[in-house]
């Protein structure tokens, strides 16, 4: 795993869908349980050019997640988190 810290810049209702933006640009990451335990503002990590099942790290701990890709505006990653969670 290549990991890299990024932030997360926005986060559905239900915690299930998080922006996070990093160095690499932006990415959309469903949360596999344990949603709402990552919030706006939080410093995470993880590997941003895998496309799939990885884990993302905040705050020491571990969670289960679903990388579903990069982009390089926070535009088209927060449409999608909205419309598939209604964020």
């Amino acid at each position: 795993m290549s990991a890299g810290i990024g932030f997360v810049i926005f986060a559905s209702r239900n915690g299930a869908m998080l922006v996070v933006a990093h160095a690499a640009g932006y990415s959309l990451v469903e949360m596999l349980g344990n949603e709402g335990a990552i919030a706006v503002g939080d410093a995470v990590s993880g590997d941003w050019h895998v496309v799939g099942d990885e884990p993302i790290h905040c705050r020491g701990s571990q969670y289960d997640a679903f990388f579903q890709g990069i982009w390089s505006s926070r535009d088209p990653p927060m449409s999608m988190a909205r419309v598939v969670v209604g964020g």
